[in-house]
């Protein structure tokens, strides 16, 4: 489940999801997205990652990211949209 927050709530809805439900999250920011953007593009070519093939946003069940982020990246966008 992917939970985009603004960038201020996001570290205050990991302590509540963390407390209130004890569900362990991630949080999909700016500098780890772009790691692993780097990363993923030295082993898969650039159309496999547009199409999905190699998703990060696959790997976790629990995920935080900033709403800003998304909208002012294009690339991983689609990339959640992908997941469904």
């Amino acid at each position: 489940m992917l939970n985009a927050a603004f960038e201020a709530l996001v570290h205050q809805r990991l302590v509540g999801l963390s407390r209130k439900f004890n569900i362990q999250t991630s949080i999909f920011d700016k500098c780890l997205c772009l790691s692993i953007e780097s990363h993923l593009s030295k082993t898969f070519r650039r159309d496999k990652l547009s199409m999905g093939e190699a998703n990060p946003f696959l790997d976790e069940q629990w995920l935080l990211c900033n709403k800003r982020f998304l909208a002012d990246s294009l690339f991983w966008r689609r990339q959640t949209a992908a997941v469904g």
